[in-house]
């Protein structure tokens, strides 16, 4: 599951547009690092091989590796979060069916039916893109040991199971943040298992047994 978006970094911000362009190559370029060789593999030297500019636009930009890593970070963050917006944007859409009379909510079994759909299309989507997947999972790693990220993984988490909530709410949970976080880890734990596992039709119908399982406890 794509984090929400965190705080805005600190690095240095460029205004002309060809400056901008070189941040960002700078940025995908760590990415794709990270997805290769993992964070500890984050270096100036390296960064500025992989992005084809020289070692002083890396340095001028960003005045330390952590600061890089970071930004990093609140990048993919940011596109993470058009992800997870997607899905939330989905299961609010549901809900407002039976919100608005059309279906009633007394309906539980209808409404579990259209969540797990949402979350299994989520899902799916999620595990196509295994690069992202690892920096995700990178990111998490490395929240363990540099405060400044632990800070970022933190809010953006934050960010994430606000929406979640708020659509717990709207079904009536009597514990609509716990409830959330169960949804949150659920899906985290899904879409790894599926990479693991490999995209099986016996991996897919784990997640359904799972799933429905939990929305039954929930819904």
């Amino acid at each position: 599951m794509s984090e929400a978006r965190p705080p805005r970094p600190r690095g240095r911000q460029p205004k002309r547009v060809d400056g901008k362009a070189r941040r960002e190559q700078i940025l995908a370029a760590t990415l794709r690092i990270i997805a290769r060789d993992g964070v500890r593999a984050v270096r100036h030297r390296a960064v500025a091989k992989e992005s084809g500019v020289p070692l002083s636009a890396t340095t001028y930009y960003f005045k330390d590796i952590l600061e890089l890593i970071s930004e990093a970070f609140y990048d993919f963050a940011e596109k993470g979060a058009q992800e997870t917006g997607h899905m939330t944007q989905a299961v609010a859409a549901a809900l407002a069916r039976f919100s608005d009379g059309s279906q009633s909510l007394n309906d539980r079994e209808l409404l579990r039916n259209t969540v797990l759909i949402t979350l299994l299309n989520h899902i799916d989507q999620q595990v196509k893109n295994r690069e992202r997947r690892l920096i995700e999972n990178s990111f998490r790693l490395e929240a363990l040991h540099h405060e400044a990220i632990r800070d970022a993984q933190t809010k953006s988490q934050a960010s994430t199971l606000k929406p979640a909530k708020a659509l717990l709410e709207m079904i009536g949970s009597p514990s609509p943040e716990a409830d959330a976080e169960l949804v949150y880890s659920t899906v985290l734990y899904l879409e790894y298992q599926r990479i693991l596992a490999g995209d099986t039709p016996a991996s897919k119908e784990h997640c359904v047994v799972v799933l429905r399982r939990l929305l039954s406890v929930l819904i």
